[in-house]
């Protein structure tokens, strides 16, 4: 039998918004979008829990130049500065992934014997989940966890492959 089990805390990332340019740099990047940091006026952490619905509080980022009544306004001023918050100031969610694995010989005669074996990947079919999204600018979906994450931790959903070897 073996167990391989990988345990990984979440991933730190960046809130950020797009579309303005309070900097007044015309800083736009390849697709023609400015992206940049906003302002930190909170800790960005939930009190009342984490679900892949509300994943951190979004109104602790507010675009700068934007007032206080209207932290994402349509049009914020040029105040001539970037955002004041940090980079990787929030973490993500955590990652748990089990696989096993067993096998056992039978002996058939002298010179021949079969090995059955079993690889099972994620055994408690546990769900990954990636980073929320973190642009404010898209309100709709600012915060929230729309997929499975499977690209660091390898199969998103539980898989079994038997086999059989005859060894002679």
């Amino acid at each position: 039998m073996s167990w391989v089990a990988e345990l990984m805390t979440g991933q730190y990332y960046t809130p950020t918004y797009s579309g303005f340019d309070p900097s007044n740099t015309n800083n736009f990047g390849p697709s023609s979008t400015f992206v940049a940091r906003p302002d930190r006026i909170g800790s960005g952490q939930l009190s009342s829990g984490q679900s892949i619905y509300n994943f951190f509080d979004a109104s602790a980022f507010t675009v700068p130049g934007c007032p206080g009544t209207t932290p994402l306004c349509a049009n914020p001023a040029n105040i001539g500065r970037f955002g004041n918050s940090g980079v990787n100031v929030l973490r993500g969610p955590k990652a748990i992934n089990f696989d096993f694995s067993a096998m056992k010989y039978f002996r058939v005669n002298e010179r021949m014997r079969v090995q059955f074996r079993t690889v099972m990947t994620n055994v408690f079919n546990h769900a990954n989940f990636p980073n929320p999204a973190a642009n404010s600018s898209s309100p709709g979906t600012v915060g929230q966890i729309t997929s499975t994450f499977q690209e660091q931790i390898g199969e998103a959903s539980r898989q079994v492959h038997f086999g059989l070897r005859v060894e002679f």
